[in-house]
């Protein structure tokens, strides 16, 4: 079961990243700096609005400060990455 959440866990972070990179790297933009922010306002994203699914989920999809919409892109790559990491673990630690 620790396997199985962990797994998880970290498939959506990399769905996460994967979004980040899709997102920045056609526009010419550091996948390091600046640190996650709202497109609309510019706000930084706090760490605790920064877990995948999670936040999306908690937040409706919608930046704390503006409520502007996040991009449902991210969501997506975050549950399919979430999904291939229980995935792994069914197959490997079974």
């Amino acid at each position: 079961m620790i396997a199985l959440v962990t797994c998880i866990a970290i498939g959506a972070v990399l769905g996460s990243f994967i979004s980040v990179v899709i997102d920045r790297v056609p526009r010419g933009v550091s996948i390091v700096s600046p640190p996650s922010h709202c497109a609309a306002c510019g706000t930084h994203v706090r760490p605790w609005d920064n877990l995948p699914v999670i936040s999306w989920v908690l937040l409706r999809g919608r930046c704390r400060h503006c409520a502007a919409f996040i991009p449902l892109q991210f969501f997506v790559l975050e549950l399919l990455g979430a999904a291939a990491g229980a995935a792994v673990a069914l197959v490997f630690f079974r």
